[in-house]
């Protein structure tokens, strides 16, 4: 999978969606790419959904019908995971805090950090990955700064004890939440890392990982726990909101990829339907497959007929000499 940066450019205040717009045609224009664009991927920003629209219709004037418009906007869905996760994780939001304050605690001093490994040792604790602080924005690294301090739990009991000034010793029920969740929150991270990665294309996996989350976001909401339960109820009502707005495309790649194919897509509708809807839901989405079909079929043909008419053209010019 190749990628290029195409322009790096500073856009003057006001960032409207109609301003990124203009930037963004000028550029697909300046280098000739207008007519090969097939989809845009942008942060989940109002502006950025107002730009869109902007976009689809100069591509709509210039490219006519041969522009899939449907198709266009394809969301940024590693974003949207760390909006549904941090919309949903708020219960953890003290748990993070304290072992955040934690981490700075034991990073100013030296003599701190000395003193919390002998703890370790003294409690036959290995000693694996270091406690790190997390980047606010990118969930999963909060969720890996609480997972790496897990196993240390009861040797920060320890040196809470020891030291009067340290006032961060997360409770034993944040732990039995955190605990509660984490494999909700691994597999989460694991569709995180997929998504992010550059060096092969993600379009095809992005289907099977969707449906593995709306399962595990449905059995979040049945769960007898108060907290999970409402955890799960938000992280589907933001789910929802920004997948609200239909765009197959990816579902299109899962079913060209022969791992899945349009039998694992109709498994996964009737794990996340019920039996009426998963059945038109599959029945549209083949009518889509077929009707894609059809029209690029019908594209090629015409372009073979003209093909045709073209060279029929040259070669009476060359007969008759003119």
């Amino acid at each position: 999978m190749q990628t290029r940066v195409l322009a790096f450019m500073e856009l003057d205040p006001p960032h409207s969606g109609h301003v990124i717009a203009d930037a963004l045609w000028e550029c697909v224009t300046e280098w000739k790419i207008e007519n090969k664009v097939m989809s845009i991927t942008l942060d989940n920003a109002s502006n950025n959904d107002v730009a869109v629209r902007d976009l689809k219709a100069k591509f709509k004037f210039r490219r006519g019908a041969k522009f899939e418009d449907m198709y266009f906007h394809v969301r940024c869905c590693a974003h949207i995971i760390n909006l549904v996760v941090q919309d949903g994780t708020a219960c953890m939001n003290t748990l993070a805090s304290k072992l955040r304050e934690t981490v700075k605690y034991f990073k100013k001093s030296v003599g701190r950090m000395h003193k919390f490994v002998e703890i370790c040792r003294g409690l036959d604790l290995r000693i694996g990955a270091h406690l790190a602080l997390d980047v606010c924005t990118r969930w999963s690294s909060t969720y890996k700064m609480i997972a790496t301090g897990l196993p240390y739990k009861e040797a920060l009991k320890d040196y809470a004890i020891s030291d009067a000034n340290y006032k961060w010793e997360p409770t034993s029920e944040e732990w039995k939440l955190f605990e509660l969740i984490k494999p909700m929150l691994f597999s989460l991270s694991q569709v995180t890392t997929a998504f992010s990665a550059q060096a092969y294309p993600t379009a095809n996996i992005f289907y099977p990982h969707i449906v593995s989350i709306k399962i595990a976001l449905v059995k979040a909401m049945k769960h007898k726990n108060a907290t999970y339960k409402q955890m799960g109820e938000a992280m589907m009502d933001k789910f929802n909101k920004y997948w609200a707005e239909t765009n197959n495309v990816m579902v299109l790649a899962t079913i060209l990829d022969p791992r899945y194919k349009l039998l694992y897509v109709e498994w996964g509708f009737n794990e996340l339907y019920d039996e009426d809807t998963a059945t038109m839901e599959t029945e549209n989405m083949r009518i889509e497959l077929f009707n894609l079909f059809e029209k690029f079929e019908n594209e090629k043909k015409q372009s073979e007929k003209d093909s045709h008419v073209m060279f029929d053209v040259a070669i009476w010019v060359l007969e008759n000499g003119v």
